[in-house]
């Protein structure tokens, strides 16, 4: 159809002025449009439909979200719609071609994930980078609205959003929440406090983690003196110890030795952030995360337990994990508070230049020709299948948009 000669399904000549801008949440699909019917200039919000009857079968007739649409865009008008006054709402009726119909409806049905698998190699290369690209800038700024909600919390206080953040991610999958938990039962000023001594520091953590209740050798039994002094000094209470887990987990992963290894950190780093936000490449990032534990941790994984003499420090693919899902968004995060391009930028280089994760959804992307080269590669394909496919939402897709044309 000629965009000059468009017209409402009652016949009136429309221009589409400016289309708004997209709803990804609730409400109209577009806000703030603009739009001319006849000689009347109209704003407002669109709102889209394969049918007219859609709207009353959605129940926006009952939704005053959806009182200011000026135009409802359909492929089939079956039915009049109605405003909150009585008045018809202006339809402008787009003729779906029948291909795109049937490559939509393949997409959507299709049971195998990704469902356009059989598509992808066929595509533009740079096109798909691109589209990654946008991928990995949109994961981080998803991964931002937890930092946010950090921050009110703790009332900007950016140091304590950044040790919950770490605890948290210190804790993996299997003891997050008590990580977590521990933080909750931990004030920020105490830890601070007591952070120019690793021994203390210590025994404050595992005293706090309920570590220490059941002391099996000379260091722990130190360790639960001095928490007694430092828990009537500070006046806290410990969590529960049994709320952590060491079964079927590799001794690397045993609670204990990720405190110790927190510990070291907070140690090494008083002031961690302003550290953290001075560091400019990703060695030297890396080298923030080469804290030593103190001795006792070179021969244990837990307590009474002696092993092996080593050094106990993070491993590569741990501080991998750290960089992607803790200094990442934290940093990133900072950078748009703070309104400074810069900042955010070199997060995206850190990501680029840090090896790609590895699991089940990578390797899958791979093998239908989206191979991940980088962190910021890899998180951008696990938001692409979480957002995007797992939600069918093809239509909003680079790939899925370019297989159903």
């Amino acid at each position: 159809e000629d965009h000059a000669h468009r017209r409402l399904a009652d016949g009136q000549p429309i221009e589409i002025i400016d289309r708004g801008v997209h709803n990804a949440d609730s409400g109209p699909d577009f806000f703030n449009a603009k739009i001319k019917i006849g000689e009347t200039l109209w704003a407002g919000n669109v709102e889209l439909h394969l049918k007219s009857s859609q709207w009353y079968r959605h129940n926006h007739h009952l939704d005053k979200a959806y009182d200011s649409v000026i135009l409802h865009v359909v492929a089939d008008h079956d039915r009049e719609v109605l405003d909150a006054s009585g008045v018809p709402v202006p339809v402008y009726v787009m003729k779906i071609p029948e291909s795109v119909v049937r490559n939509y409806t393949a997409l959507t049905s299709n049971a195998t994930w990704p469902a356009c698998n059989q598509h992808i190699r066929q595509l533009d290369a740079t096109k798909t980078g691109f589209w990654l690209g946008r991928m990995g800038v949109e994961r981080l700024q998803s991964k931002t609205e937890t930092v946010n909600k950090l921050f009110v919390q703790h009332q900007g206080s950016w140091e304590a959003v950044w040790l919950q953040l770490l605890a948290s991610a210190m804790g993996f999958r299997v003891n997050k929440e008590p990580f977590v938990l521990l933080m909750q039962r931990t004030p920020f000023k105490v830890i601070l406090k007591e952070s120019h001594s690793l021994f203390r520091l210590e025994a404050l953590l595992f005293g706090q983690a309920g570590l220490l209740d059941d002391a099996s050798d000379e260091y722990s039994h130190k360790l639960r003196q001095e928490y007694a002094f430092l828990q009537q000094k500070h006046d806290i209470k410990p969590m529960p110890g049994y709320l952590w887990k060491f079964a079927r987990m590799r001794p690397g992963n045993f609670p204990t030795l990720r405190l110790a290894q927190f510990a070291a950190l907070i140690h090494k780093h008083p002031a961690m952030v302003s550290v953290l936000l001075q560091i400019d490449n990703t060695a030297a990032l890396r080298r923030f995360f080469d804290a030593g534990v103190s001795d006792y941790w070179h021969t244990h994984y837990r307590f009474g337990a002696e092993s092996k003499p080593s050094a106990k420090k993070l491993s590569d693919e741990t501080v991998n994990l750290l960089l992607i899902n803790v200094v990442a968004p934290f940093v990133f995060f900072y950078g748009k508070y703070h309104d400074d391009e810069g900042i955010c930028t070199r997060v995206t280089e850190w990501l680029a230049d840090t090896a790609p994760e590895n699991n089940y959804i990578t390797r899958r992307w791979s093998e239908c020709g989206m191979e991940a080269e980088n962190a910021l590669a890899s998180q951008a394909l696990l938001h692409l299948r979480e957002h995007y496919c797992l939600r069918y939402r093809c239509v909003h897709c680079y790939v899925g948009s370019e297989v159903i044309r």
